[in-house]
C-alpha cells in the first residue's frame, strides 16, 4: 500500500462537552436534569480495515486520525477477506444449509466464511452470505464482483457457487454460477448496466447443492470484492466501527460545515439490522442536519455493534464538517448522555488503488432472497476440514 494520500482526511478528537480531555473517562449529562457524572465510555471506536481507510487511534480508542481514500474506482464491501471475523456479513440460511465463520483454511489468507450442512437424500437446498452495500452517487461506468471459493466437503458435480448482487426492490439476482472445485477458484462477474447510482443492494455469495443420497457439503469463501468505476471520485463505506459495552441509543448531528461548494454527502449510523436516516448535504447545502436515533447493543461474537458510514462525491476544494456523536442510556435523549465531537475534513481526491480484469457477464434470476430475516454467521472454533 502506498503512503497515506491526503484525500478524505478525518481528524477527530473525542471529548465531552466540558472539553475535559485529561481523563480517561467521558463525562455524561443526565437527560432528566441531574448533575454531571463521570462514567466509563459506553462506546469505543475501531478501524474498519479497508484499503481506502487508514486509522490511527489512541490507546483508549477514543481519539485518533482517519484518512479515507476517494477514487473513481472503489471497493465497496467492508471486511471482504473475513480475515479475523465475519463482521459486516449476514446469512440467509436454507432448510438444511447455514453459514458460519472458520478461523482458517489451507490456501486461504486468514479466516474464511463457510456455507454448509447435511443434505437429506433426494433433496436440494441453497444458502447465502450477504452484505448490504451502497452504490456511489455518481455515474457507474463498470461494476464487477469477484470471489474466491472452493468445495471443502461434498460430492463433486453436485454443488455450485453463486456470486453476484441481489436487488431487493425488484427481487432480482444478478450473478455467475458454476460447479465448485476442491481447490480455490476466483469467480469474476460483470454487473455493469444492472445497478443504479445511490441505491442499496446486497453483495451475495451462495451455495446450491443437490443430493442423491444424504451427505455433508461445505463451501468456503476466502474473500469477496465488489469494485465500482464511477464518473467522479467518490467514497461509500464505513469511516469508523463503533462498539458498545452496554445497550445505548445513538445519533449524529452536523454542527458545522465549511465548504467552497460542490459537496454531496450522506452520513449514517448502522447496527446489525438497521440504518439511521442520514445527515444530508447537497451541493454544499445542508438539507438534513441530524440522523435518527438507533440502538447499539453488545454484539454477537465476531461482530461490531455498529458503524459510522459516509457516502460522498465532490467536485473540488476542501470541506470541513463538525459532527457530534451522542449516545444515551435511554431512548429519546434520556438517561445519561455522552457527546463526542468529530471533525471531518474532505480533501481533493487521490489516485485509484486497484482495478480488475475481464469478468464473466452476469445472468439474471428472479429468485427471492428473504433479506428481512438475515442472521449473523456462527463463529466456529475449528479449521476447515
Amino acid at each position: 500500500m502506498q503512503g497515506k494520500p491526503a484525500l478524505y482526511t478525518i481528524l477527530f478528537t473525542l471529548f465531552s462537552l466540558l472539553s475535559i480531555t485529561s481523563y480517561a473517562v467521558a463525562f455524561a449529562t443526565l437527560g432528566l436534569g441531574g448533575s454531571l457524572l463521570p462514567v466509563s465510555p459506553g462506546l469505543v471506536l475501531g478501524d474498519p480495515g479497508l484499503p481506502q481507510v487508514y486509522v490511527t487511534l489512541s490507546p483508549s480508542n477514543t481519539t485518533g486520525e482517519v484518512v479515507v481514500v476517494a477514487s473513481n474506482r472503489q471497493q465497496v464491501i467492508y471486511n471482504p477477506d473475513f480475515y479475523s471475523s465475519p463482521d459486516g456479513w449476514l446469512c440467509s440460511p436454507g432448510s438444511s444449509l447455514s453459514c458460519y465463520w472458520l478461523p482458517g483454511d489451507t490456501g486461504a489468507s486468514g479466516g474464511v466464511a463457510a456455507i454448509g450442512g447435511n443434505l437429506p437424500s433426494l433433496s436440494s437446498d441453497s444458502a447465502f452470505i450477504l452484505q448490504e452495500v451502497r452504490m456511489p452517487d455518481s455515474g457507474l461506468n463498470q461494476v464487477v464482483m469477484e470471489a474466491r471459493v472452493r468445495l471443502s466437503q461434498g460430492v463433486p458435480g453436485l454443488a455450485s457457487y453463486i456470486v453476484g448482487v441481489y436487488d431487493p426492490v425488484n427481487s432480482s439476482l444478478y450473478y455467475a454460477s458454476g460447479v465448485l472445485q476442491s481447490t480455490y477458484t476466483v469467480v469474476s462477474v460483470n454487473l455493469t448496466g444492472y445497478l443504479e447510482p445511490g441505491r442499496n443492494y446486497y453483495a451475495v455469495v451462495g451455495l446450491y447443492a443437490v443430493s442423491l443420497a444424504s451427505y455433508t457439503v461445505e463451501m468456503l469463501i476466502d474473500w469477496a470484492n465488489l469494485y465500482v468505476d464511477t464518473n467522479e471520485s467518490t467514497y461509500t463505506g464505513p469511516l469508523l466501527l463503533v462498539n458498545a459495552s452496554e445497550r445505548v441509543y445513538t445519533s449524529l448531528t452536523l454542527a458545522a460545515l465549511d465548504s467552497p461548494g460542490g459537496l454531496d454527502a450522506e452520513i449514517t449510523l448502522t447496527n446489525l439490522s438497521a440504518t439511521s436516516t442520514p445527515i444530508t448535504i447537497e451541493n454544499s447545502t445542508v438539507t438534513s442536519s441530524s440522523t435518527s436515533e438507533i440502538m447499539l447493543d453488545v454484539p454477537p461474537p465476531g461482530y461490531t455493534s455498529g458503524r459510522i458510514n459516509l457516502t460522498t462525491s465532490k467536485v473540488d476544494g476542501n470541506h470541513t464538517l463538525g459532527l457530534q456523536l451522542r449516545y444515551c442510556t435511554l431512548p429519546g435523549g434520556l438517561g445519561a448522555c455522552v457527546y463526542y465531537n468529530i471533525t471531518l475534513v474532505i480533501d481533493p481526491p487521490g489516485p485509484p488503488y486497484r482495478w480488475v480484469g475481464n469478468p464473466t457477464p452476469a445472468s439474471i434470476s428472479g429468485a427471492r432472497i428473504p433479506v428481512s430475516s438475515l442472521i449473523p454467521l456462527e463463529v466456529a472454533n475449528r479449521d476447515a476440514r
